[in-house]
This record gives C-alpha cells, structure tokens and sequence, in this order.
C-alpha cells in the first residue's frame, strides 16, 4: 500500500494570531502560530531497519542513524536522509558479546551507548544464566573506546540516553530513574521521575520529560522535576534545536524564554504525516524539518518525511508557485469533497488516512472529534441522529455483536454489498467464509473487519482422555477433579468471585439450555440449573499461594481459562507455560451437548469495524476509504490476525520451521519477559493448525446474551455467598428472567 513515494509542493497561508491574555491570578500559556510558507514534503521509506524502540535511533536534518545487524554482528549505522538507501556508512561495530539497550550522538559525530557485555558459551552464544555487566560508554567518530564505566548491577535497564547541549548525559532506567553523569560519563545525580516517555532538551541546556500529561523540567541543581504550565499535547521530541510538541495533528515548538509560548509550526494532517506513528523529529536553523514514522505496527520499515520550508516568489499569481526544478506547479486545484470519519481509537486507521489524502484528488478524510458527555460509542451513536452526523463510523467491536445489529436494524448503515461486487480490487471471497457469515444481516453486509482473534478454555491433553470438546456436566467433572486449576494466587476471600466466574464460564454457550431467547422462555428452576448451582457451590477450593512456575514445577493440573489467542505464538507460549513444553488442547467454552471429535466452541473478538452512515452524501468517496482499509487486511498489514483469506494463512505459517527468525536481541528481551517458560523454537505446523481451527470454530456473541448473564450472575450471588437458599435463588431468577424475556419478545 505504500507505493506512493513523490515531492508534494504545498502552500499553507496561515493567519497571525496570539491568544491566552488570562487573567492576572491564572497565568495561561500563550499560543502563537507563525505564517508558514510553501513546503515541499520528500517521502521515502526504509526497509527493515526499525529498532526495537525509539531509543535505538537518532536522527537529525542530514542523517539517520540506527542499529543494523548482519552476519550476527551489530553496527551503529549512518544513512544519507537524500540518499537512505545507498549512502550508508558503518559508524561503529560492536563486539559480539554486547548487546546495545539505547544510544545517543553528540554534535561532532561521537557515540555514547549503554550496552550489556554477556559472557560467551562454548558453541557461541549468549550466556543468559552468567552474570552480565552493564556499561555506558563513548566513542569517538571514528569508532576508538574514549571512555568507560561499569553500571551498578543494581541499577534498573537503560531504557533511554539523551546528551544535552552542555555535554551532560541523562541516562533513564525502567525503574524510573533519571541518572545524570557529567561529560566524561562520572555520575553527578539521579532524579525520580515517574511515567516519563520521552527525554529532551534545548540550545539553552534546559532539560525536559514528558511525564504524564505534564512537561516538566528537571532541574539538577535541586534534585527535582518542577512542574512548568501544563499542555495539552501529544508527546514531546528532542529535535536538535527546539523542543517539539504533537497536539492532535499539530507540531508546535515550545520557547519557554517566551513567556512559555507554544508557537505552531505546521499541520502535520495536511502534509500527510501518520501523526501516531512518528517517532523522531530533527529541525534546523534553516526551518527544515524531518520526521520519521514507523511504517505499521508489525513492520520494521519506517518512512522520511523530509519538509523543506520555501518563500513565496514574488510577483507570482496566488496558486502558482516555482519548484524546486523551476517550472511552475498549480497547487489551487478543485476543492475536495471532506468526509468525517468518527473512530473509537484512531490509531489504527492514522496510516490508512494518511496514504488516501496522499493519493486522492476527490476527497479528504477528515477525524471527527464527537462532542458531549458519556462513554464514546454513545456519543457517535447519538451524533448519528445529529446535523452534523459523521460519514464514517467505527462500529464497537470485541465479542459482541450488540452494536453493530442495532445499527443495522436501526437504518443507521449503509449496505456495502453493491460496492464490493463492483471493486477492482477486493470481493467476498477473500475474506474468511465465517466473517462474511457474521457480518451479514438479513441478506446485507454493513462492514466488514480487519482484524481477528479467538478467546478459549486450554487444558492439558493427556488429562482429557481423547477429549476435544466439554459438556457443561463434562466441564464440572473436570473442576471438580482440579478444584484448584484456575491460575493465579487466591484465599478464602476470593472463593465467591471465582464461583461466580466459573458460572459465568459455563453459561457463556451453555446458556441456551437454560435461556431460550427464540422462544422467550427461561427453564431457571429445572433441575439441571439447579444441579449446576449446587456442584459450583461444592467446590472444594482451597488457598493458593504458590507462583505459576511453582505450581507448574509441582506438577498441578493447571487451565489456560478464557485465554486470548491474538498470534500465533501465543498458543505455542501456553504450552511452555503451563507444562513445560507439553500438549494443550483448545477444548473451548462447555456447552449444551457435544459431538465426540468436533472442536469446541470459542469466543470471536473483532475489531477495526468500519461503515459508511446512511446520511453519508458521497458514499462512492467513503467506500474508496473503506476499501483501502480493508485492504491491509488482505495484505496482512494488521496488529493480530487479519480476516482476509490468504494473509491469515500467511500469519498462521509465521514463526514456523520456514519462516522463523529472532534476532539475539529479541531473544534476550523475550526471555526477560518469560524466563525459561518462553519458547524461542520454530512453532510447530500442529500449534498452526490448531490455532486455524481455533479462528474457525469461533463465535460472536449474539444480542441480550451480555443481559441475560447479568441477571443471572446477580441473582445467583446471594447463593454462592450464603446468604440464600437454592430454592429460594432459582424462584427469584426465573420470575425476573421471565418478565426480563417477556418485556424484550412480547
């Protein structure tokens, strides 16, 4: 999708302003935008050189540098910005025994890094079990050792590494911790900070971190990070010059000499910067400013925005403007059409945006902020009914369908059917065959979604007897053979919390043999129910004290209860988890009754659900941008499994024998994360096929069920607790289940 890569000569005529006089007893941050003039914007993108975090990287207007590892070693490495993928140039090679957690430059090219020095094993590789040193360092531009020092082994993991203008270092640890050495790396102070994300200076040696939703300076002289006015923005950039603020789509430069004054440098949106991607910004004195974005959530590729500030010649007709090359570019074209697309988290549709503004001479795709009070799916429901209702709507996904049915039912969306039989480029079948059958509504599809992943129960195989499904009488055979075989550490006090969720699992498909919304009938005072109640409220639970790995180590039976699978690696992580590497089967949620050998039933999350509204008066320029959204799922461009057809087959083979890779670093952190439970081998084809069946032999929860549980669940708590007897629960439930039923299919 990304194969748009040109110059784009822009004019943005701003108008001056200043705002913020406040009164005398709440100072107010003032807030002054500059007029830009024209910009020409250079796009290119890089192909796998994304590090593991941002603080792997340094860019500045010339240059990009970042770690690149070949052939087992690892370099830091240059790259020409007007030339990225041919001038690269090796500026230092690191030992084979270190591994680099964050760097930094000075102005003249030297290297600071914090590395950790691993002892090597006899056939070559890192020895995680020995002890390992942690050392900051510098080197000089031509890669000689200039200095030294060894890290406490106290001291938590370098996260980030800044050098300000003065020379002094500032080294911030997990623990959030700010270490601040002088120039020649000796330790002066440390300051605790909590919440910080960035780190970043100015020419004026000031110091800044983005805490929470405050900047806030770090004042060494006293040991504190004091609190300067607060500011709605995005996050904070160390730029080379000025310090930079995002806010919203907005890049803003901050001169605290200016009586704290933001000044608004350039829409960001209007040059077709993914804001929520961007990662570095280098400005100079020149106003030149470079940005660079990571590509997409799962990619190592990132993207050069190069803007580059122009005066408008002189005696040009308002419209017409020189380029670069010198002949004259039209930049007033025909206005185009602007469309409001409301999302519930803009994140994942920001690239989507950003290449249709690119690429589009017709429309526009503006976010919409939604105005009002109460959780956000409220509101874009009720801006539906509103004057100024969005084109574009995300439609609240996750394992229900509530939302998306109401919509459809109430004639809020648009039938997507005669657009996709009409595309070019996408059709039904290339999508997954259950996605298509849960998203069709009586004969229409209103949306489709990109995105994918199953909730299931995972139990040991050689305790299940051939077993690939449950009953809900199955299912209670098993707990009560493993009371204990929910994780986590619990008392006696938690006992009533894990009775009701063990109901609550049952019934999340086993409730129709008590509940049968087709009829409007409840059967909540049979026998079975009644039999149910009593054998969850005769679990013979007891205290659990003992970690994961103790429990696993002791040989406890253990489930993966409502487990979330999103990749494919997370089945394979179950296993070693809960035991040591042995088989799990998906046995699903229990249900009504069960075909011997068929998989059971598990829970379908969706999500990235977008449709165009009925009020929506260009919806042939709303499909365009639906269609290039739907096409990351065809790409496989996605943070989970994807629903196109073929890229989920894709993601379900990553990771195996012929496609598996991790990096010494990636290994290393996984193993910080998971310890010796974490599977670093290939995933094996059975793991990939069992996901696959996983996806397949999942549902979506239908409409009132999130209702009926809760009745349910709140009736039966009295009972669980003591405090009401069986007969007495079971008469109360079923009266109010069946008014409940009554009121909803009369």
């Amino acid at each position: 999708m990304k194969d748009i890569r040109r110059s784009i000569t822009l004019i943005s005529l701003l108008t001056l302003f200043l705002t913020g006089c406040g009164h005398a007893e709440q100072k107010e941050t003032n807030i002054q935008e500059e007029v830009l003039g024209k910009y020409t914007a250079q796009y290119s993108t890089l192909t796998n050189v994304l590090a593991q975090n941002n603080k792997q990287m340094y860019l500045t207007t010339e240059y990009f540098y970042h770690v690149q590892e070949e052939e087992g070693q690892t370099a830091v490495v240059r790259r020409l910005l007007t030339q990225p993928e041919e001038q690269v140039k090796k500026v230092l090679l690191l030992e084979d025994n270190i591994s680099l957690q964050c760097f930094t430059l000075t102005d003249t090219g030297e290297v600071l890094l914090v590395g950790r020095e691993y002892a090597i094993t006899e056939d070559g590789y890192w020895d995680y079990d020995a002890v390992y040193e942690c050392k900051i360092q510098k080197y000089s531009a031509d890669g000689s050792l200039l200095w030294e020092h060894t890290l406490p082994q106290e001291m938590g993991e370098a996260v980030e590494l800044h050098r300000d203008t003065n020379g002094q270092i500032y080294l911030r640890t997990h623990d959030e911790v700010i270490h601040i050495y002088d120039t020649e790396g000796v330790k002066k102070q440390q300051i605790s900070v909590s919440q910080v994300y960035n780190i970043a200076s100015t020419p004026d040696g000031k110091c800044y971190v983005l805490n929470g939703r405050q900047v806030r300076e770090l004042a060494s002289d006293s040991g504190q990070a004091e609190n300067i006015p607060e500011l709605e923005r995005r996050n904070v950039y160390h730029t080379g010059r000025e310090l930079a603020i995002i806010d919203d789509t907005c890049l803003y430069t901050y001169h605290p000499e200016q009586d704290n004054a933001l000044c608004k440098r350039i829409d960001l949106l209007e040059h077709y910067v993914d804001v929520p991607s961007v990662e570095l910004i280098a400005m100079d004195e020149d106003g030149n400013i470079v940005i660079l974005c990571r590509e997409s959530l799962e990619s190592r590729d990132v993207e050069l925005v190069l803007l580059s500030p122009q005066d408008i010649p002189k005696g040009e007709p308002d419209g017409k403007v020189q380029s670069t090359e010198g002949s004259a570019t039209d930049v007033v074209a025909k206005p185009k059409i602007i469309l409001q697309l409301a999302p519930l988290n803009p994140e994942p549709y920001a690239k989507t945006l950003t290449d249709f503004n690119r690429s589009s001479t017709t429309a526009t795709v503006k976010m919409m902020k939604i105005p009002g009070e109460g959780e956000l799916p409220m509101r874009i429901t009720a801006s539906l009914l509103s004057e100024n209702a969005p084109d574009i709507i995300q439609i609240k996904g996750g394992s229900l369908a509530d939302d998306y049915h109401k919509y459809a039912d109430n004639g809020y969306l648009m039938d997507l059917t005669p657009y996709l039989e009409n595309s070019r480029v996408l059709s039904k079948d290339d999508f997954a065959d259950w996605v298509i059958e849960d998203f069709t509504v009586d004969g229409k599809l209103y949306a489709i979604p990109t995105v994918m992943y199953c909730q299931t129960i995972l139990a040991p195989t050689k305790h299940l007897d051939g077993a690939t499904n449950w009953t809900i009488e199955e299912f209670l055979d098993f707990v009560e053979k493993y009371p204990e075989s929910i994780q986590g550490q619990y008392t006696e006090e938690d006992f009533l919390w894990y009775k009701e969720y063990y109901l609550q699992t049952i019934l999340t498909c086993g409730i129709e043999a008590f509940v049968d919304r087709e009829e409007g009938k409840a059967y909540l005072d049979g026998a079975r129910f009644r039999n149910l109640l009593t054998r969850i409220n005769e679990l013979q639970l007891e205290s659990v004290t003992e970690t994961l790995e103790e429990r696993v180590d002791a040989g406890e039976v253990l489930l993966a209860d409502c487990y979330t699978i999103k990749r494919n690696r997370d089945f394979a992580d179950a296993e070693w988890k809960l035991c040591h590497g042995g088989e799990l089967t998906l046995m699903g949620f229990p249900t009504v009754e069960a075909i011997p050998g068929e998989p059971g039933p598990n829970l379908i999350y969706y999500d990235t659900i977008l449709g165009i509204t009925s009020t929506c008066e260009h919806p042939e320029e709303a499909w365009k941008f639906i269609e290039r959204n739907l096409m990351t799922a065809i790409n496989g461009d996605v943070k989970y499994f994807p629903t196109g057809k073929d890229a989920l087959e894709t993601k379900l083979q990553e990771e195996t024998a012929a496609n598996y890779h991790m990096t010494k670093e990636e290994e290393e952190s996984w193993r910080e994360v998971f310890g010796y439970r974490r599977s670093v081998d290939v995933i094996t084809q059975e793991q990939a096929d069992k996901v696959r069946s996983g996806l397949e032999n999942s549902f979506w929860f239908v409409r009132d069920t999130d209702d009926v549980l809760y009745i349910i669940l709140e009736e039966t708590r009295p009972y669980f607790a003591g405090q009401k007897s069986l007969d007495e629960t079971v008469r109360i439930l079923q009266s109010r289940m069946q008014v409940y039923l009554d009121e909803i299919y009369k």
